[in-house]
C-alpha cells in the first residue's frame, strides 16, 4: 500500500545538529509544533482550495454541476491528514492512495469492467464508449506556504520552547529563524 508523505530532504541533518547544539530548546516541543502548524494549515486549505503557493485550485466538476467545494464530497481526504514529530524531525501527510493523484494530478485512461462499453450521461443523452481518457488536474494541498512560516516563527517564539536568558535567546531565535527559513527550501512532496 502506497501513501503520500511529507518529508524534509537535504541538509536536514546539518540543521538538526545545529538545533541539538542549542541546549534549551526542547526539540521534541519545537517539531510537535512545526508539524501541528503545518497539518492545521493542510486542513484549511480544503476550505479556502488554496494550494500553499495561494493558487486556487481548479473547481472539480461535481462542485461545479452540485455546489459545494472540491476535495470535499465525503471529507475523507482532509480528515486523513496526520502529523508525527519527534526529537529528529516532522511529518506531515496521508496514507490515502488517492492523495497523490489529487496532489499531483494524473492523466489516465477509464475502460469498462463489465461488458465492452462505459455507459454515462453527458447533459439530457447517455454515452456508450469503450474509453474515455481523463485529465486530473493538480489540486496541491501538503507543502509550507508563506503564512504558514510566519505561523512557524509566532510558535517558535513562543517561551515555552527556551528557559534561556535574553542574550542566549536572541542567538538561539535568529538560529531557528534560519531553520525555517532553511525549512522552506527543504520541504519536498513524496510518495512512500
Amino acid at each position: 500500500m502506497s501513501s503520500i508523505s511529507v518529508r524534509l530532504d537535504g541538509e536536514v541533518d546539518e540543521l538538526l545538529a545545529r538545533l541539538k547544539q542549542m541546549s534549551g530548546i526542547d526539540k521534541a516541543g519545537v517539531m510537535n509544533a512545526i508539524a501541528e502548524g503545518l497539518r492545521t494549515s493542510t486542513v484549511e486549505r480544503f476550505s479556502s482550495e488554496k494550494s500553499p503557493e495561494g493558487s486556487k485550485w481548479k473547481p472539480s466538476i461535481r462542485a461545479t454541476r452540485q455546489g459545494g467545494k472540491t476535495l470535499t464530497k465525503s471529507v475523507g481526504l482532509k480528515n486523513s491528514i496526520k502529523a508525527q514529530a519527534d526529537g529528529t524531525g516532522a511529518a506531515v501527510g496521508t496514507n490515502l492512495v488517492y492523495a497523490a493523484t489529487h496532489q499531483f494530478g494524473d492523466e489516465r485512461t477509464i475502460r469498462a469492467k463489465k461488458g465492452r462499453y462505459l455507459r454515462f450521461q453527458i447533459g439530457d443523452r447517455w454515452v456508450s464508449i469503450p474509453s474515455v481518457r481523463v485529465n486530473i488536474p493538480s489540486r496541491p494541498f501538503l507543502g509550507i506556504s508563506k503564512e504558514d512560516e510566519e505561523v512557524l516563527f509566532g510558535k517558535l517564539s513562543a517561551p515555552t520552547f527556551f528557559t534561556l536568558n535574553a542574550p542566549v535567546f536572541q542567538m538561539v531565535w535568529i538560529n531557528i529563524q534560519n531553520f525555517c527559513i532553511c525549512l522552506r527550501s527543504l520541504f519536498k512532496v513524496s510518495i512512500v
